[in-house]
């Protein structure tokens, strides 16, 4: 099945990863990293007007565990 990713900016992801309970671990320059429990860990871009490729965050997703 080949599912279709929203086009979102890395403020939009990161809003909404927080409201489903991801934690911001620290923010380096337009890099916030995130984790998701113990272990799971990534990285999202924050880049003004810019959005998300889909892949990425389909890889974003996978690395925190979670399935859209």
């Amino acid at each position: 099945m080949n599912l279709e990713y929203p086009r979102l900016t890395g403020k939009e992801l990161l809003q909404f990863l927080q409201e489903i309970g991801v934690e911001v671990v620290c923010q380096r320059g337009n890099h916030v990293i995130v984790k998701n429990g113990k272990k799971k860990v990534s990285v999202i871009p924050i880049h003004v007007g810019k959005t998300i490729d889909p892949r990425l965050l389909k890889l974003i997703l996978r690395a925190l565990s979670l399935s859209f």
